[in-house]
């Protein structure tokens, strides 16, 4: 028994420490939302991807609906999520079973440092080459008072963006073109915003409102 505990404990570290700088947002895909029980939520999260790829310490930290509003929350449980395995999180909801048929709506899911917003159902499995790096989009005015100035490296003439609040309430959206965009924020209460493209595989930063 002894031996088996090792050698397991000898493979997780093998994924543990397996470069990571390939995984991106577009390696998950949420295949399924229930409820396990009243007031639980159970989200599952498929990890593709290639190699030995391991994301540290993953958890869904909320449940957005198509308005943005929080339907669920949820913290760290597990140690960990390997490639090319689906795993069920969980997250505490006021709302009853059963849960919504065709439910619009964005799980908040973290791991390492980073987090992603997973649409749900995923628009993609599979994604063909995970080594490409994202988009890049670059603040110019962090923290910020009133305009927020950034500088989106999209080949496209106009995107969309959406800011969310550190709960992962949306606070704001609209559209920004290629090139170095101004965003009001000035309405914005103080405090840690996240700005994401929807459309650049929801690209996202963080800055801080002042």
């Amino acid at each position: 028994m002894k031996t088996l505990i090792f050698s397991i404990a000898i493979v997780l570290m093998s994924f543990k420490f397996a470069p990571s700088q390939t995984v991106m947002c577009s390696n998950f895909c949420v295949t399924d939302v229930q409820f396990q029980d009243t007031g639980v939520l159970t989200i599952t999260i498929q990890f593709n991807g290639t190699g030995s790829e391991f994301i540290n310490y993953p958890y869904v930290s909320s449940v957005l609906d198509a308005g943005g509003n929080v339907i669920a929350t949820g913290s760290m449980f597990y140690f960990g999520q390997i490639v090319n395995t689906s795993q069920d999180y969980e997250a505490t909801t006021s709302l009853t079973p059963p849960f919504p048929e065709n439910f619009d709506g964005t799980i908040v899911f973290n791991y390492d440092t980073v987090f992603c917003l997973l649409p749900f159902s995923c628009l993609t499995q599979v994604q063909e080459n995970f080594a490409v790096e994202k988009t890049p989009l670059r603040l110019l005015s962090n923290p910020v008072a009133d305009k927020l100035i950034m500088v989106n490296y999209n080949n496209t003439s106009a995107t969309e963006f959406i800011i969310y609040e550190s709960s992962g309430r949306q606070a704001k959206a609209g559209k920004i073109k290629s090139g170095q965009n101004e965003i009001n924020v000035g309405d914005l209460k103080n405090g840690i915003y996240f700005l994401t493209l929807p459309d650049s595989d929801f690209l996202t930063v963080k800055f801080l409102k002042i």
